[in-house]
């Protein structure tokens, strides 16, 4: 055990310079990885990004759709109601009218029962002068 344990700290030792030696052609291997590895990486999330945008554009365009025919269902509801309250408008006037017109009626009426009252009235007055005149 004693061996293996020496053996591998002596591998290691001897590998140790062999790891830290990198050369610009290295280097810029791993830059041109990097840079690609980075491209790649940003396209797929620029794909994902797209693809979540176009999502959220629909789901939102769905709600909207919704929301416009809940309003547009309001809207003609509204518009019935107005219309019915236009037409109990006109028939409330309608009847004012006739109430009118059945008042002036009335008022004529009694404007010539008045002056029937007061043509008996005096005819009344004449007869009594006449009664008192002539007894």
């Amino acid at each position: 055990m004693k061996t293996i344990l020496v053996l591998s700290i002596l591998f290691s030792l001897i590998a140790l310079p062999v790891l830290g030696a990198l050369t610009d052609a290295d280097l810029d291997k791993i830059r041109l990885i990097v840079k690609e590895e980075v491209k790649s990486e940003s396209i797929a999330s620029e794909n994902r990004m797209k693809a979540y945008i176009s999502q959220e554009i629909k789901t939102v365009n769905t709600t909207i759709a919704g929301e416009i025919k809940t309003v547009n269902a309001r809207i003609d509801g509204n518009d019935k109601r107005l219309s019915q309250i236009f037409w109990l408008i006109i028939a409330l006037m309608g009847l004012i009218a006739l109430n009118l017109y059945h008042i002036a009626w009335h008022s004529r009426k009694d404007r010539t029962l008045e002056k029937q009252i007061e043509t008996l009235r005096q005819e009344i007055e004449m007869l009594k002068r006449q009664q008192i005149i002539q007894p």
